[in-house]
């Protein structure tokens, strides 16, 4: 039976398998049924990058995660099964070793593991955090982890793949993105959806530009919101390294041999939490976007080659709609 490793966050979904390995927005758009729908025949229901080029129509724009935490469960489900068309894996065959947050509720996990099992309809799975795989990724057994993504920061201790500590924030790449939507409408007058400054930071989009009534029509660039989320990830890296510090304070020793920094929102904070916890030095995945995905299906190949699938650590076809 196939295997994959599963990321699904708040952003992007990333997805490593046996047949090799996908990254795409996890975002859903449901198109307006209009006439011109009808007559071109065009998709209603959108995924990833299509969802993403579609941004400015009329419809309902969803995120399956918000925080870590699972919110659409109807959107969830269209996520998984886009990951496992991509790469060619049928649910039913398909064993899956899936992250989520560093700390869920019992009542979480057993949504999300019924999701995946009766929705999805995945053969077998298993859920961990998340976080787990970057460690596995580069190839450590304890280590500590901090790994920023959209909506949340994950704190993981880990020793001898035993989970000693976790805790999450809700400060990460989001509370950059949504200071930056407000500084670009006082600061450039322009009227720029969350979204759009999503595609400028992480270079999906180049240049977004909006008619203004004092300035005509305003372009801003990827390269001036960069520059402005540069700045404004200082004053976010300050809350950020104290948090990180008071978990650090208690970590056990052979975790604090590997301090690990990862997730894509990493790549926002880095130089800022470099300058301002100089007494750590963090160890960076060679691919942070893709570290924890990586390591989950590593974990998956480990996980069910036995005969009987392992518990899970104890810690608290793809179908297009047309009008």
């Amino acid at each position: 039976m196939p295997l994959i490793g599963l990321d699904v966050g708040t952003a992007y979904c990333k997805a490593y398998g046996d047949t090799g390995r996908v990254i795409f927005p996890s975002m859903v758009l449901m198109r307006r049924k209009t006439v011109w729908n009808r007559i071109k025949r065009r998709p209603l229901t959108l995924v990833g990058e299509a969802a993403e080029k579609a941004i400015a129509e009329k419809g309902k724009l969803l995120r399956p995660v918000r925080e870590g935490r699972v919110v659409h469960e109807d959107t969830y489900q269209t996520v998984v099964l886009e990951a496992l068309y991509r790469l060619g894996l049928p649910p039913e065959q398909t064993r899956a070793v899936v992250g989520t947050l560093c700390r869920p509720t019992e009542e979480e996990m057993g949504r999300l593991e019924k999701i995946l099992k009766e929705r999805v309809k995945l053969g077998d799975v298993q859920v961990y955090p998340a976080s787990m795989g970057a460690l596995l990724a580069m190839g450590l057994d304890s280590g500590v982890v901090v790994d920023i993504g959209e909506g949340t920061t994950g704190y993981l201790a880990v020793e001898d793949r035993e989970v000693v500590d976790f805790a999450t924030t809700a400060v990460a790449a989001d509370s950059v993105l949504d200071a930056l939507h407000d500084l670009v409408l006082t600061d450039l007058e322009a009227d720029l959806k969350k979204e759009e400054i999503r595609m400028l930071v992480t270079g999906a989009k180049k240049t977004i530009s909006r008619y203004t009534a004092t300035l005509g029509v305003k372009t801003v660039t990827g390269e001036k919101i960069k520059e402005m989320a540069k700045q404004e990830a200082v004053f976010f890296a300050e809350e950020l390294t104290e948090w990180m510090r008071t978990y650090l304070a208690s970590a056990p020793t052979a975790a604090l041999e590997n301090p690990i920094l990862t997730g894509g929102g990493s790549l926002i904070y880095r130089e800022a939490l470099t300058s301002l916890i100089p007494e750590v030095s963090f160890i960076v995945p060679t691919d942070v976007i893709y570290a924890n995905a990586e390591g989950l299906f590593k974990l998956a190949k480990e996980t069910f080659a036995a005969p009987s699938s392992a518990p899970a650590p104890n810690f608290p076809s793809k179908t297009v709609e047309t009008e």
